[in-house]
């Protein structure tokens, strides 16, 4: 093994639990915005169709980093 490849390993370890988190923060951001200027406020039918979107675009944005970091 390479000086230094450990280090990149680890990063990369890391990669797909960041991308997922910066994805959701973003959707979060994004879905709090649209229900607050399309329906005036929020209830909790409308937060738990916004966890469900948050969930899906989390786990789709953690695929992604992973399969395309296993290609490399």
């Amino acid at each position: 093994m390479r000086a230094g490849a450990g280090i990149r390993s680890r990063a990369a370890a890391r990669a797909p639990g960041a991308a997922a988190l910066v994805a959701g923060l973003f959707t979060v951001a994004l879905a709090a915005r649209w229900l607050k200027r399309r329906l005036g406020g929020y209830t909790g039918d409308t937060l738990g169709a916004a966890q469900q979107v948050v969930e899906l675009v989390c786990l789709l944005a953690w695929l992604a980093v992973l399969e395309t970091s296993t290609r490399t």
